[in-house]
């Protein structure tokens, strides 16, 4: 009587084949829930950027040291420089503040954005604007989070997301 030590050669190229078929059928659907990670992520940030200057906005209205009736200058609120406009974050460049405020008193100061790349806006329709883009999008200058300080007194920040190139 003969022993069976192993598998032929045909069933290991059937498997293998299988394999194959089996990889190129979930590769799409793989490649896509990247895409949709990438993109929750950036509407995550828009929610924690419109939270962040929310909380921000509420703290400077009870505070005896900050005003929401003018715009900046810096103001103190538990012991930390914020640079507000009419009790909202300044984002800087141009704004009435006159600089950009990344890395000191500006909203990205205040939330933890690991992942992303914070810049002012540019162009002339985004001088007010910080950018949070997706450090490992294919399109990070179109896979954003946006917050936009406000125009005019009495204006609320506008916040938003470009998901094109995620």
């Amino acid at each position: 009587m003969r022993i069976k030590r192993g598998f032929t050669v045909i069933e290991l190229i059937i498997v293998i084949v299988i394999l194959g078929i089996m990889s190129v059928m979930a590769m799409p659907k793989m490649i896509n829930f990247s895409q949709e990670a990438r993109v929750a992520s950036v509407s995550t940030m828009q929610s924690a950027l419109e939270a962040a200057s929310k909380l921000t906005y509420y703290k400077c209205q009870v505070s005896q040291n900050c005003s929401t009736s003018a715009w900046g200058p810096i103001q103190t609120i538990d012991g930390k420089a914020y640079c507000l406009l009419n009790g909202w974050f300044d984002a800087g460049r141009g704004g009435p503040l006159g600089s950009n405020p990344i890395g000191t008193c500006g909203i990205d100061r205040y939330i933890k954005y690991n992942g992303f790349s914070v810049m002012v806006g540019t162009g002339s329709a985004s001088g007010h604007e910080h950018w949070f883009t997706l450090d490992n999008a294919p399109d990070p200058e179109n896979c954003r989070a946006v917050y936009r300080q406000p125009d005019n007194l009495g204006d609320l920040p506008d916040y938003s997301s470009v998901t094109t190139g995620c």
